[in-house]
């Protein structure tokens, strides 16, 4: 078998979508794109399955590096402590992914909850 190769022109290869990026899947709709992240987990999770029943598996570890790996920049720190602090192949999704969603827990309830600066009368 042979395989035509022009020389000079590189396939162009998608770049995977981050969690809460803007693009639209094949489609038009946004099934991990709403960005809450947890809602996006839970689907992710749920096609995780599917490619399960149809002997397309990713292990644990496997599954849990991906998520880390396609986390938005702000939460790159949790990736960071991840990958840094212990071997690849020990990674357990049920950690990465309560991490992830205590972290936006946390930040929403910061913006939320921001106090109003009250400036104090000046004593002349």
């Amino acid at each position: 078998m042979h395989v035509l190769r022009i020389v000079g022109v590189r396939p162009k290869i998608p770049r995977q979508p981050e969690f809460a990026s803007t693009s639209k899947h094949e489609g038009g709709d946004n099934r991990t794109n709403d960005g809450n992240l947890e809602a996006q987990l839970n689907t992710l999770e749920s096609m995780r399955s599917k490619c399960a029943l149809n002997a397309i598996k990713l292990e644990n570890w496997q599954y849990a590096a991906l998520l880390l790996i396609h986390l938005p920049e702000s939460y790159r720190h949790i990736s960071d402590s991840f990958l840094t602090t212990g071997k690849i192949d020990q990674l357990d999704t049920a950690a990465v992914t309560a991490k992830i969603i205590e972290t936006e827990i946390r930040r929403k309830a910061e913006s939320t909850a921001r106090p109003v600066l009250a400036t104090a009368p000046s004593k002349s």
